[in-house]
């Protein structure tokens, strides 16, 4: 037996997979919530979520190929709010950012990167992105501390990816505010 030759295939083929799950969507995983944060709109925006005992686990699933933002919000606005800012490339590469809003305007990259990107895809019509934050973070400056309380989510996406991580374009109508309870039972 040729070892080389095995090992090579063995290679060629954990390449293959990873390109085929690259481009065919995330492991499963088992969500406990799930809630259509748009659902008087166009029912766009899509939200699924697990309280584990350190991380909140989210995906979104967003009827968009450009960026998509998910916050908490002091009150329901930007101003004050913790943002998670992503987006797919053109070259299918996943790009986010942990950001924060003092206004009602572009929010600012925090330098305290505290989300966790754990994959994401474009697939024609949508952007799914799965990451996961601690429930509590060492960046008590820019990002909120999750309870049990009652949260004031914000939503938001664009049509269009920013063209680098300082040109993020306004999101227009695609925007909303929802309270959820993030760690409540299943």
């Amino acid at each position: 037996i040729n070892v080389k030759m095995i090992l090579h295939s063995l290679l060629s083929l954990l390449l293959l997979l990873g390109e085929v799950y690259a481009q065919f969507g995330l492991p499963y995983y088992d969500f406990i919530h799930h809630v259509t944060l748009d659902a008087d709109r166009t029912e766009a925006f899509r939200m699924m979520w697990t309280p584990e005992e350190k991380y909140l686990m989210v995906e979104i699933q967003v009827a968009t190929l450009g960026y998509v933002g998910l916050g908490f919000s002091p009150n329901g606005g930007m101003g004050g709010s913790d943002i998670f800012f992503g987006w797919v490339d053109d070259l299918g590469k996943v790009k986010y950012m942990d950001m924060h809003a003092e206004s009602n305007s572009a929010p600012i990259k925090d330098p305290s990167q505290d989300y966790e990107m754990l994959g994401g895809y474009e697939n024609g019509t949508h952007t799914v992105l799965r990451f996961k934050r601690p429930w509590i973070t060492c960046d008590d400056k820019h990002d909120w501390m999750l309870t049990g309380d009652t949260v004031k989510v914000i939503w938001a996406y664009s049509d269009a990816d920013p063209r680098d991580e300082s040109d993020l374009q306004y999101h227009g109508v695609h925007r909303g505010a929802k309270n959820m309870l993030l760690r409540e039972p299943p």
